[in-house]
């Protein structure tokens, strides 16, 4: 929300990128203890990163947070079963498609999932 409201406010904040689940992702964390919103069609995602090659990292990263390693595993097991990626509905200021947003933010190497 606080995101949100300053892209609006702030000029110089061209884009947003709004972090999102897949529809089978958010359904596979029902019966999580907090609400977990439905999720997205692939359809409906903007943005879709392949993150395999920086996998370990983010792992490495994640179980880092030793006070959190039960919903981490718990992250982990779920997230075994779908594809290293990352997924962001753009908002933008600009009339840029997010073809070339992708290669703003990632070059030419970008290796989109889509």
């Amino acid at each position: 929300m606080v995101a949100s409201y300053l892209f609006e406010r702030l000029k110089f904040v061209k884009t947003l990128l709004q972090v999102c689940r897949t529809r089978a992702r958010a359904a596979a964390m029902r019966g999580y203890f907090i609400y977990v919103p439905p999720g997205y069609a692939r359809s409906e995602i903007d943005l879709i990163v392949n993150v395999r090659d920086v996998w370990e990292t983010k792992l490495a990263a994640m179980l880092a947070h030793r006070s959190q390693i039960h919903d981490i595993e718990r992250i982990l097991r779920l997230s075994r079963h779908f594809p290293k990626e990352e997924y962001f509905i753009v908002r933008s200021k600009r009339s840029q498609s997010v073809r070339a947003l992708r290669e703003e933010l990632f070059g030419r190497r970008f290796d989109s999932a889509q």
